[in-house]
């Protein structure tokens, strides 16, 4: 997953207008003005943008128009930004001479939540935004099982899961890759409900193998989900590590940096259901070791392990090590970083929803959603941004982010007013910051965090989004 940064800061300098630079025209340019036909270049402004449909039905197009304060003169561009690469448009477009108006496409593809973009038209400081709502079609979007490995004889219930809520009854057809693990041809997701459960069963194999359930639905948009279970002589088979992901963000990674959290997928960590808890050390009878000291773990389950990465200098090599009953594994990372900043989400279903909170509530900075403490943050109001990554801490009670932390909100850039540790040693800050008067309202505002480190470096966090009035 690549991290997604906005494109428009509208506190900065946007770029002149584009024009094509050859005999007089280049004269003219020297000269400090472009003029064809007696119209500056320089003096055009953008007055206009419009897109039809103002709501585009995923997988789809839009047709935009953008108007120019005069007609255009011969090679003149406007650039073109959309602050969301779910909704794809050129980086600039021409003008037809004499004309001023222009249109460009902007092209969504299949997407599986609701979205907003942001689409820009630019030249000589003059801006024109035009919010494009993206809506998402009925698809499959995940499949999971409780457990992720079996032995001969037992079984596991899983669960498909849908986008959203459809006024009647889903069909999804189901498929097994071996005959040693039995799965039901279909699972029916009822009206009204986003999920639907089934079970599978094993059966004895002759070796350890790995057997790959996939889910797919023939709605208007066809998708398909899959998932992998071990099949083995014991319940938990053989421990497999899979990939790494930042806990806060879901991006995969093979690095650690202070104090943030990892999580280890994979199989046959434990034969245990899943566990949660505070830090500590052995969680469902397993353990993560990071050069030989035992990490402190908030999650354990068969497929997945979640642990605190130590607070060590950068460039520290790391040897990171899963201890469990079905054997020992090394996980993939590699050394520690000075930092990786990054902004919890609400879940791996909203990943672009974060964890931002209004004031000091427990209520989501999002669209009013049912079953959620949800609502738009208001302008001149105080939010707390939840992140780990930042780096180490300094002094105590509350301890403070030693590194400097900017929240960038809608564009605009703002000093965060707290920057902290939101629980003692748990490695995850609390930034609080205030709603700029001057952002613009709506359902998809974006929020991200840089950091700048004591070398120079600035970094920059994943970017979520919230709601603002």
């Amino acid at each position: 997953m690549t991290k997604r940064l906005p494109l428009v800061r509208s506190d900065r300098r946007l770029p002149r207008v584009a024009v094509r630079r050859s005999g007089i025209a280049t004269l003219a340019i020297i000269a400090g003005f472009t003029m064809f036909g007696g119209v500056s270049a320089f003096s055009q402004t953008v007055t206009g943008l419009t897109c039809v449909p103002q709501t585009v039905i995923a997988p789809g197009t839009a047709t935009c128009t953008v108007t120019i304060s005069q007609n255009a003169s011969p090679g003149f561009y406007v650039n073109i930004l959309s602050a969301n690469g779910d909704a794809a448009t050129p980086t600039s477009i021409s003008i037809p001479t004499g004309s001023p108006t222009g249109t460009f496409t902007v092209t969504v593809g299949n997407i599986a939540n609701d979205e907003q973009s942001d689409i820009a038209a630019y030249i000589n400081l003059s801006t024109q935004i035009f919010q494009l709502a993206m809506t998402s079609q009925l698809q499959a979007t995940g499949v999971t099982c409780a457990a992720s490995s079996l032995a001969a004889g037992q079984s596991t219930t899983c669960t498909v899961t849908i986008n959203k809520v459809s006024g009647s009854a889903s069909t999804i057809n189901l498929s097994s890759s071996t005959p040693y693990l039995t799965v039901p041809s279909t699972v029916t997701i009822p009206a009204g409900a986003v999920t639907g459960n089934f079970t599978v069963s094993a059966s004895a194999v002759p070796s350890y193998q790995s057997a790959t359930i996939t889910a797919q639905w023939n709605a208007t948009v066809t998708s398909t989900v899959t998932t992998v279970i071990g099949l083995g002589a014991t319940a938990t088979g053989k421990l497999i590590v899979g990939g790494v992901t930042d806990a806060a963000d879901n991006w995969s990674t093979n690095t650690c940096s202070p104090g943030s959290w990892r999580t280890v997928s994979g199989g046959g960590f434990t034969s245990l259901p899943a566990q949660s808890s505070s830090p500590t050390t052995t969680l469902g009878g397993v353990q993560v070791t990071v050069n030989g000291t035992a990490a402190p773990l908030t999650f354990a389950s068969p497929s997945m392990i979640t642990f605190q990465c130590p607070v060590l200098a950068a460039g520290t090599p790391l040897q990171v090590v899963i201890v469990a009953s079905g054997g020992s594994g090394s996980v993939p990372i590699q050394s520690e970083i000075a930092a990786s900043p990054s902004i919890f989400v609400v879940d791996s279903a909203r990943d672009d929803q974060g964890l931002v909170l209004l004031a000091n509530t427990g209520t989501l900075a999002m669209p009013q959603t049912p079953g959620v403490a949800s609502a738009p943050a208001n302008k001149g109001g105080y939010v707390s941004i939840f992140a780990t990554g930042l780096g180490d801490f300094s002094g105590s009670n509350p301890a403070m982010a030693t590194n400097s932390v900017r929240v960038w909100i809608g564009g605009f850039a703002v000093t965060p007013s707290f920057v902290g540790a939101a629980q003692a040693t748990n490695g995850v800050f609390q930034v609080i910051a205030q709603i700029p008067a001057t952002v613009q309202s709506g359902i998809a505002v974006p929020l991200y965090l840089e950091l700048d480190l004591s070398s120079g470096a600035v970094l920059p966090s994943n970017q979520v989004m919230i709601a603002v009035n």
